[in-house]
């Protein structure tokens, strides 16, 4: 799936798809109450996705777009060998879209998620976490190129369990509240120690 940031059509499908979600969950959101509230034609829809599981599988990429956008700022201003104001970039956006529960994102992981024993579910899924492991393994491998990060580090198996953090984060999050008990500077300090310490 191609992401169109920039594209007025796909911002407003992005928008309008959340404001439903907000307001009635992801199993009550149809394509056609998306039609409906954002004026666009089925036509348009489906120049992006074929499904409305597509296009929730769409929006978690294109949240990860924006963590990446953040992180890519972040970077352009960091001091060669400066770690943690990058890394809270990331840890940031990640614990926003995954800490709280009734966020857009978390609802559709977890719908997503409930349905993964259909193929097409499972193919999405199977994309979307994909798309998110090689995005952290560009990040990982930005950081050992601006020195920030051992060469040592494997960047495949960290990306991995910076992905399990994340997930386990969504599904804990899903079932209890722990925003007093495990905060955003808490994800961090963990990612800094992983990142960081495998020297």
């Amino acid at each position: 799936m191609v992401i169109h940031n920039d594209n007025p059509s796909f911002q407003l499908l992005v928008s309008t798809t959340e404001e439903l979600i907000q307001e009635k969950g992801c199993r009550q959101t149809t394509l056609q109450e998306i039609i409906n509230r954002s004026g666009l034609s089925k036509g348009a829809i489906y120049h992006y996705v074929r499904s409305k599981d597509e296009l929730f599988a769409l929006i978690l990429q294109e949240k990860i777009e924006e963590i990446n956008a953040s992180f890519l700022q972040t970077v352009e201003k960091a001091q060669c060998g400066d770690l943690l104001n990058p890394l809270s970039a990331i840890s940031s956006g990640l614990f926003q879209q995954a800490a709280k529960a009734q966020s857009v994102t978390n609802q559709i992981f977890i719908y997503l998620l409930s349905q993964q024993d259909k193929p097409e579910i499972k193919e999405i899924l199977h994309n979307v976490f994909e798309y998110s492991i090689q995005t952290s393994m560009r990040w990982l491998n930005i950081g050992k190129q601006g020195g920030a990060i051992s060469e040592s580090l494997d960047v495949k198996k960290t990306a991995i369990f910076l992905m399990v953090m994340t997930y386990g984060l969504r599904v804990v999050n899903s079932l209890s509240s722990l925003s007093e008990e495990f905060g955003e500077e808490d994800l961090l300090a963990m990612m800094a120690r992983v990142i960081g310490g495998l020297d």
